[in-house]
């Protein structure tokens, strides 16, 4: 490139260059340029390939800037952009380096946490629609402060979806549902199955099933009293692995759910061959049926397909009588959401719930 000062591999496919132009724009220019030449060289030679480059730019506008800042801060960029083959590439910001902070701070305070229990397993129950009784609950993962607020969910399970922590957070929800049954089966509680969250980011690992079924050993309960569920996302994969890996914790006696069914990547025809056994239709589905005949069709032609695969359904999101009558009028009972309950810390859920 004619903007090209000097360059170098620094290790496998992983390259650095030094460049310079007039403007800011005639830069960016040279550079994204030349990685579409490449990416259509690459194509002539390898037809069937989708080999590209991936590129992040930091433009140095401090002379005095370590290079080693000024290299990391491009790799930065560049991570930013790595799975997205419509940006050719990255360009550096603040924001970039702040949410690297960010990220790092979740990834470093992840284990006191759990090991201080300032992660809690909260509960969000399931309810008949009909008589309103509690059919079960959802396990979901709250973070306390130390000022006693809490972050939510999307504060920090992306973060540890993405350096690979999930593992560690998921397993420490599902003993802590584990516990909650063991505990409510010795003093003799009406036992409510519960439902517990496994990120895509680690179900095909070959492991992953033998991890289950050994942790559940650990305790008294009845896996049947244990709902898994998976976002529907991961069949987006390597569905016969999955499948695979479904199939193993059935036998052992667990349910199987989809999780958020409608907004992803599944299929009806995958559907009918999976090994699952509760369907989970995304609140997106519902919000509108009180006031769209459409949509209300919509929804009662999806849950009979559905129900033509042998699979019980479930609606997330309930928030008005509306919904919940027009659901229970199509012969639909359980549901959860808000009109019901928000999820809870388990102090609460057992006193309101689970108390004689």
């Amino acid at each position: 490139l004619d903007t090209n000062v000097l360059g170098c591999r620094i290790y496998s496919d992983f390259f650095i260059g030094l460049y310079k132009a007039n403007t800011r724009e005639e830069l960016i220019s040279s550079i994204e340029k030349r990685n579409i030449e490449f990416t259509n060289k690459q194509k002539i030679k390898y037809p069937a390939s989708d080999i590209r480059i991936s590129c992040g730019i930091y433009v140095v506008t401090d002379t005095l800037i370590d290079v080693n800042v000024a290299i990391d801060n491009a790799n930065l960029a560049r991570r930013s952009v790595k799975n997205n083959s419509s940006v050719i590439c990255g360009i550096y910001s603040g924001r970039m380096r702040t949410q690297r902070a960010y990220e790092q701070s979740i990834c470093s305070e992840l284990h006191p946490a759990i090991d201080n229990r300032e992660i809690e397993m909260f509960l969000q129950p399931k309810f008949n629609l009909v008589d309103r009784t509690i059919i079960g609950a959802e396990t979901l993962a709250r973070w306390r402060n130390k000022d006693g607020s809490y972050k939510m969910p999307f504060e920090f399970i992306p973060v540890l979806e993405k350096v690979g922590y999930i593992d560690e957070l998921d397993f420490f929800i599902f003993e802590e549902a584990l516990s909650t049954l063991e505990k409510w089966k010795k003093q003799n509680k009406k036992l409510l199955p519960l439902s517990v969250n496994f990120s895509q980011k680690h179900i095909f690992r070959p492991d992953f099933a033998k991890n289950i079924i050994s942790t559940a050993q650990k305790y008294d309960v009845d896996p049947s009293l244990v709902e898994l569920e998976i976002t529907e996302s991961s069949f987006s994969g390597d569905t016969a692995a999955l499948f695979n890996v479904m199939d193993k914790l059935r036998s052992y006696g667990f349910m199987i759910s989809i999780d958020d069914f409608g907004i992803g990547y599944s299929t009806l025809s995958v559907l009918m061959k999976a090994p699952v056994d509760i369907v989970k239709i995304d609140k997106s589905f519902i919000d509108n049926i009180a006031q769209n005949k459409m949509e209300r069709s919509y929804v009662s032609n999806m849950c009979k397909l559905i129900e033509t695969a042998q699979k019980d359904v479930i609606f997330e999101g309930v928030e008005t009588e509306d919904q919940a009558k027009i659901l229970s009028e199509s012969g639909y009972t359980k549901a959860q959401g808000y009109l019901f309950e928000r999820p809870i810390p388990l102090n609460d859920f057992n006193e309101k719930f689970m108390s004689d």
